[in-house]
């Protein structure tokens, strides 16, 4: 085995893989010292040392090394593949000191390693010289092309902020689509040219740089043969259809997938084993566009949709090229515009450059650049004696976030002195300098004048506070979380005064509902069938008809009494009783659906939180809405709070009553 010392070919290791989910790998960008004496940043992969099946993770080093080695030789190959350009066997203490280091720390260890080159004859050979020897003491490596960090779409797309107003614009649709068409020639190369499937498609694995276009896809290491057999259709569908989610559906929802407060997962009925070590991602039979879903027009929606389908989907990476394609041909002639960029195609192209630099400028929240490249890109075009109206309306639109900035800034403050009133002055005028209502501001400012007026009255109301409606507190609170200081006085007594209102209303309802069925259950005119069989099972309740009574006076001696005698034969003269159909509806059930938030009325305001897969709810009534879909009205309780709302029928599986321990 020849040894090398690590810091003749590597130094300051600065590991990069902070967003990565587990993984097997841990990766640094590292300085690669060329034999002719020039320094390139590389991306140093090494195997997790408490990987625990050891033998797994050199096979997918293995195979993660062979198809990169037929890329990298490839003179053809999409330059947005990483190439590979030496591999390797490290010491373990190499991974350890990885683990362990430091958030803008760099280091240069002193450690011997084996390197193998871009030789897969001599790294299999290394491999089995290592694993017959048993040793534990070494972790393969790999040095590929280094996708610089800020590049990681995930980190693009994921906001800072749960209220970050400006999401709407970190990723333009124009952009998108050009980072997808870049996609599709690399996964036709992989199926057509090397007949291999990437199955592996997520955020952290594509790497964009907007204003230079370049793409790049990182991790190779599940990657499967095409074979010829029926099932090679089904897997190059799937192939495309994560890379629509990974790409189109998490960048334009601006959505992490893996994130558990968003509705996007696993399919229920969908084969989970397709591949043995990764099931299939982004299924969802709503694609939800959450904040950006107004601004997005249908077609690119319809698109996204048909992308995720596995029961349509694209049948070739041609097929979606075309259609990508085709969505952009539409908007020019529709618009007169190439996308969604606002660009004019008479325009010198040195102003739409800038005029684009600036929308990418927006992406990264660098408004202060925005600014300067959009008054560049309006003074190139008044030189060639042209207007470029789009530009001059996205400079005022950025112009204002920077001043109602500003403003957010004094408004937080305000709130932290308790300058209630002055609060509300600054938020007006942010609302002048935001029309249109793209900021947080309109939210904010509403919520801020109900929390000012409930509190109020619940200082004043006393006992009539509990008939609240607790659906405005938590408008309030929930519209305000994020400017008003968890500690203030205020915010915390509304707060406690939500919960107990909620749990009080809940207490109510729920007492109530055992109170008519014990009612009914001790004048034996209540049946019940807990009888349950699969999604229609339901609960029976009949009344019985009542017989006729005759009431006879009896004289009697010495001392008249009244007898009140029952005759059950008697003939019964008038219409029986109607079976009764009561309003409330003690049933029973649990959700089939992960992170579903329930409303305050078929198809009305959602109440978070969200309620989690197999939650058991109790369904209290039944209501179809105006497009004839039926919902329950449901009670539950989560972490020891209680909630209620209306939730779609086809969420709900019905299930047994809870059953108590008999003494």
């Amino acid at each position: 085995m020849t040894m090398t010392n690590l810091n003749d070919l590597y130094t300051d290791f600065f590991r990069i893989d902070m967003d990565a989910r587990g993984g097997y790998a841990r990766v640094a960008d590292v300085v690669s010292h060329q034999a002719d004496g020039t320094l390139i940043h590389r991306a140093f992969k090494l195997m997790r040392d408490e990987f625990k099946d050891k033998q797994v993770g050199m096979e997918r080093f293995e195979n993660e090394l062979r198809i990169l080695i037929e890329i990298t030789n490839d003179r053809n190959a999409p330059p947005a593949i990483t190439r590979v350009y030496d591999s390797g066997f490290a010491p373990v203490e190499l991974s350890r000191t990885l683990h362990n280091l430091h958030d803008a720390e760099k280091l240069t260890p002193n450690l011997q390693i084996v390197s193998t080159g871009v030789d897969i004859r001599a790294f299999l050979e290394m491999k089995s010289a290592l694993m017959e020897k048993g040793s534990n003491s070494w972790v393969p490596y790999l040095v590929v092309d280094l996708a610089p960090y800020s590049d990681s779409l995930l980190r693009q797309i994921k906001p800072q902020s749960a209220t970050e107003f400006l999401n709407l614009y970190r990723l333009p649709v124009d952009t998108i689509i050009e980072m997808a068409l870049q996609l599709t020639d690399v996964i036709e190369y992989l199926h057509k040219r090397l007949r291999y499937t990437y199955i592996d498609w997520k955020p952290e694995h594509i790497y964009w740089n907007g204003p230079l276009k370049q793409l790049k896809v990182i991790d190779w290491n599940v990657t499967h043969r095409l074979k010829d057999n029926p099932k090679e259709k089904q897997l190059v569908r799937e192939d495309i259809r994560m890379l629509c989610g990974a790409a189109l559906y998490c960048s334009l929802a601006l959505t992490d997938p893996e994130d558990q407060g968003k509705s996007i997962g696993l399919a229920p009925d969908y084969p989970k084993n397709l591949w043995p070590s990764l099931g299939p991602r982004y299924w969802t039979d709503r694609p939800n566009f959450y904040e950006r879903d107004a601004i997005l027009g249908e077609k690119i929606k319809v698109l996204v949709r048909k992308g995720l389908d596995p029961n349509q989907g694209f049948n070739s990476p041609k097929e979606l090229k075309n259609s990508l394609n085709q969505y952009l041909e539409q908007n020019d002639t529709e618009h007169g515009e190439a996308g969604d960029l606002g660009v004019n195609v008479n325009l010198p192209l040195e102003a739409v450059q800038h005029y684009r630099r600036a929308r990418s400028y927006i992406a990264a929240e660098d408004y202060t650049y925005a600014v300067i490249a959009l008054e560049v890109a309006i003074e190139t075009a008044r030189v060639a004696g042209m207007n470029y109206p789009d530009a001059a309306s996205l400079l005022t639109s950025v112009q204002n976030i920077l001043k109602v900035g500003e403003v957010r800034q004094k408004v937080k403050l305000a709130l932290d002195l308790g300058a209630w009133q002055e609060a509300i002055k600054l938020y007006e005028k942010s609302l002048d300098l935001d029309p249109e209502n793209i900021t947080p501001m309109k939210k904010e400012y509403n919520g801020l004048q109900s929390l000012l007026t409930l509190e109020a009255e619940l200082r004043n109301k006393g006992i009539i506070k509990f008939f609240t409606k607790s659906y405005q507190l938590q408008y309030a609170l929930k519209s305000t979380e994020d400017i008003v200081n968890p500690g203030n006085l205020l915010y915390t007594f509304v707060k406690r005064q939500y919960n107990k209102i909620r749990l009080i209303q809940f207490g109510g309802m729920l007492s109530m509902l055992v109170i008519v069925v014990f009612a009914s259950l001790s004048t034996g005119n209540f049946r019940y069938s807990p009888l349950f069989l699969g999604d229609t099972a339901t609960a029976t309740y009949t009344l019985t008809s009542i017989p006729s009574m005759t009431i006879t006076k009896v004289v009697a001696t010495p001392e008249p009494t009244l007898t009140f005698t029952v005759t059950p034969t008697a003939t019964v003269t008038d219409t029986p009783l109607p079976v009764a159909t009561p309003t409330v509806i003690p049933r029973y059930g649990v959700l089939t659906v992960s992170f579903f938030y329930p409303v305050e009325e078929p198809n009305g305001k959602r109440i978070e939180p969200s309620l989690k897969l197999d939650q058991f709810v109790t369904i209290v009534e039944e209501k179809k809405d105006s497009n004839d879909v039926l919902w329950y009205k449901c009670v539950w309780e989560t972490e020891g709070v209680p909630g209620i709302g209306w939730i779609l029928a086809d969420d709900i599986r019905f299930a047994p009553p809870p059953t108590t321990s008999t003494p």
